[in-house]
């Protein structure tokens, strides 16, 4: 699902975005001028004919070229398929170089998108959905030739192992239990999740209940104690202090945020 579109002229060297955490996906590309992504206090070298994805959570702002201004093409997305979170969890952000075909690209989805904000149809959520695998496909272009090739049983034995910690989330399973669970030893779910996902189990459970702290906290109105017994914490304090140095950001800042970011959408 898109919950945002930006396009047109930004003066970040005037007006930079501050470096925050945002409830979604988000896909910025500069097609004109250049600009940089802001990490904390260290900012990047400015780019021209560049497109960057970060995750849910990942803190981040945007500055320009002192005198410039630059043309963008934003989207924020609900969710992203493999092998994003996984890969993501690990490099923090992607980039890659636009030609002008790939601009040109960028462009055209950008206005499909407005007319189905403008006027959604019974199409409109496969369009978001192409749009979203054509996102992926190009970010991952240059670089899907180093991208690990998993085995179809390895990748099966992962996500049935995702679902379980996922469905017994309040119960705080250990790696021990899941793995007896899918059958095969701790070592070797070890494995199998860095030949699915390039990363440790650790990194990429941590990751999933992320997520579904930030859905709870974005779709329902359960209280943060509630949410807490859900995905495993001891009480709200525990949930607290661990989003916060997930994401920066408190939890019941990040559900103003964005119920903010929702009616803006609305509005």
């Amino acid at each position: 699902m898109i919950r945002y579109l930006g396009t047109g002229l930004r003066r970040y060297d005037q007006r930079p975005i501050r470096c925050v955490a945002r409830p979604y996906w988000e896909c910025e590309a500069v097609v004109a001028g250049r600009i940089a992504p802001m990490l904390g206090r260290e900012s990047l070298v400015p780019q021209a004919r560049t497109m960057w994805i970060f995750a849910p959570g990942q803190p981040h702002g945007w500055i320009g070229v002192a005198g410039e201004e630059a043309e963008v093409v934003v989207f924020h997305i609900e969710t992203m398929p493999e092998p994003f979170p996984g890969l993501l969890a690990e490099r923090g952000h992607l980039a890659c170089v636009l030609s002008d075909d790939d601009i040109a690209t960028l462009k055209g989805w950008a206005e499909q998108v407005a007319r189905h904000f403008a006027q959604p149809t019974a199409l409109t959520a496969l369009v978001y959905q192409r749009l979203v695998a054509d996102i992926g496909l190009l970010a991952l272009r240059d670089i899907a030739s180093d991208l690990p090739r998993p085995q179809a049983r390895a990748s099966e034995r992962v996500a049935r192992a995702e679902q379980w910690f996922l469905d017994h989330l309040h119960l705080r399973p250990a790696l021990p239990d899941i793995a007896q669970v899918v059958g095969c030893s701790t070592a070797h779910l070890r494995r199998l999740f860095h030949d699915v996902h390039g990363c440790s189990p650790h990194q990429r459970l941590a990751g999933l209940r992320h997520q579904r702290i930030c859905e709870l906290l974005d779709r329902s109105s359960l209280s943060h104690g509630a949410i807490a017994e859900e995905c495993g914490f001891a009480d709200a304090a525990c949930l607290a202090r661990a989003f916060r140095a997930h994401c920066g950001a408190s939890p019941g800042r990040w559900r103003r945020r964005g119920r903010m970011h929702r009616h803006t959408e609305n509005g």
